[in-house]
């Protein structure tokens, strides 16, 4: 596995794979920020939409300065955020497994680690570690951002340095980390499935950012259960609707059912074709 595991990345520390997938979370964290920032309703402004004449909701439903000010600020933006890097992660994944099948290059990865499995599991770890410094680099870039439009703005921060601050930016930070793996899992699972990166890819992100909607149409049951739904709800740490250890174990189930998929169809198939 250690050999699967320095092989798979090297191959990730190739300037694009790196500007590719981890420059394109910091990307979006930023742009996330900037925008909800800037964006946020003035101290003293007549609420308009989603405030509910003094909520703390403020255009378009986007949070209030009042919200941001909160301990919970720093990764107001973060949260949002959240959903656009776990596509990112499941491209990034299945681009990586389904590119060795097109290129031709399992075969000769296979004959320096016959070992099916823990060649999948070298493989998985690295990008794992890569999902992981990306999504830590991209808190980082957002939280100065905010920062940095909070003190233009006049938004006060001091809350957001506080034990809770940090606790809450911490387990914001941790569950993205979790979604995003599990969308890396299910991109795998596709990759492996279609010996291919463009139909997993493509399936992928048109079941996650349209598949999903129509299914909710008519299973309005759905939000408690499919993935993405899910999911949603693990990341916010639960909904009226969904506990947070009722999200926690499907979150789990899931990732166990994209990897013994994965895995189980790797094991026992030809890769030829």
């Amino acid at each position: 596995m250690i050999r699967a595991f320095r092989a798979e990345w090297y191959k990730l520390m190739r300037p694009g794979i790196i500007i590719g997938g981890a420059g394109t979370m910091i990307a979006l964290a930023i742009l996330t920020a900037s925008l909800i920032f800037a964006n946020a309703q003035a101290p003293g402004a007549t609420p308009t939409q989603g405030g509910g004449g003094g909520g703390p909701g403020g255009p378009g439903g986007l949070p209030a300065t009042a919200v941001l000010a909160q301990s919970t600020g720093m990764v107001a933006a973060f949260g949002f955020a959240g959903a656009l890097i776990g596509v990112v992660v499941l491209v990034l994944f299945a681009q990586s497994v389904g590119n060795e099948y097109r290129d031709g290059t399992l075969k000769m990865l296979l004959s320096r680690e016959p070992r099916r499995l823990r060649l999948l599991a070298g493989k998985l770890a690295a990008m794992s570690l890569l999902v992981a410094a990306g999504i830590l680099a991209a808190f980082a870039a957002q939280t100065l951002v905010a920062a940095g439009i909070a003190g233009a703005r006049g938004i006060p921060t001091s809350a957001w340095w506080t034990q809770d601050g940090w606790d809450h930016a911490a387990a914001v930070v941790s569950r993205t980390y979790v979604v995003a793996l599990v969308d890396g899992l299910l991109g795998t699972a596709l990759a492996v499935l279609f010996r291919a990166a463009a139909p997993a890819i493509g399936v992928g992100i048109g079941y996650t950012l349209v598949g999903e909607n129509i299914f909710l149409l008519v299973w309005r049951e759905g939000q408690n259960w499919l993935p993405g739904q899910v999911m949603q709800a693990f990341s916010r740490g639960g909904t009226p609707s969904l506990t947070m250890a009722a999200a926690s174990w499907l979150v789990l189930g899931y990732a166990a059912l994209f990897v013994l998929v994965s895995g189980s169809v790797f094991w026992r198939r030809d890769v030829a074709g």
